[in-house]
């Protein structure tokens, strides 16, 4: 079962529904034996020029979303809430920086593809629990450093620092907003059915079951 996750790295309930969707792709491979393979697409929730990075998290915040100060503090203590109830902690008196999040990107690119879905929970657990600023490289390596390895992170320092995978993180970012997706996160199940943002992980297990029945009944005609 393949499965395609259309987040950002400084997505707070991308990170919950990448949570969610483990634990409901881990109960449908214990239950009906098919793994469930997890894959991440670039989505920037909040595309940022070079002439304004650094700029204040909250006040880019406020300014992009309209929002009072109060109905900021209401919306980061909604997403703390419902984080901690599935096991995630958020600080969001620690993030400080807007981030351009397109060198994160190209980072999981260069990743192993068996090492992704750990390097994205690492990223997200240094912006959310850390305020580390997720848009630069010497700080993406020694996260990197952390889930891949000395030798592997070496490895992929260069291509990095040279920004090789920015075209195509760029190409595949612009192919998603083509195709419609204009919120994240949004999941596409064995590319039959998707789930828009961050669910419980019921939601993902039934849509799991449901692409799976619907692979069951293709094989059945087929045969």
């Amino acid at each position: 079962m393949n499965v395609q996750v259309v987040s950002d790295v400084v997505c707070p309930w991308c990170r919950i529904g990448k949570k969610n969707l483990r634990a409901a792709a881990d109960r449908f491979t214990q239950e009906t034996g098919e793994e469930v393979n997890i894959t991440f697409l670039p989505f920037l929730l909040d595309p940022i020029k070079p002439e304004e990075e650094g700029e204040s998290f909250r006040d880019r915040f406020v300014k992009r979303k309209g929002l009072s100060e109060e109905q900021m503090q209401q919306m980061f203590q909604r997403v703390t809430e419902v984080g901690a109830s599935f096991g995630l902690n958020f600080d969001f008196g620690k993030v400080e920086l807007a981030v351009n999040t397109v060198p994160a990107h190209e980072l999981m690119e260069l990743a192993p593809a068996d090492k992704r879905e750990a390097l994205m929970d690492a990223l997200m657990t240094a912006y959310f629990e850390q305020g580390q600023n997720v848009g630069n490289v010497d700080v993406l390596l020694a996260i990197a450093r952390t889930v891949l390895g000395e030798a592997e992170t070496n490895a992929i320092e260069q291509p990095l620092r040279n920004h090789r995978e920015r075209e195509n993180v760029l190409g595949m970012i612009g192919q998603v907003q083509q195709s419609g997706i204009s919120g994240v996160p949004f999941t596409i199940v064995d590319g039959k059915f998707a789930v828009s943002g961050g669910q419980p992980p019921q939601a993902f297990y039934e849509t799991l079951l449901k692409a799976q029945g619907v692979n069951q009944e293709i094989a059945a005609r087929q045969g």
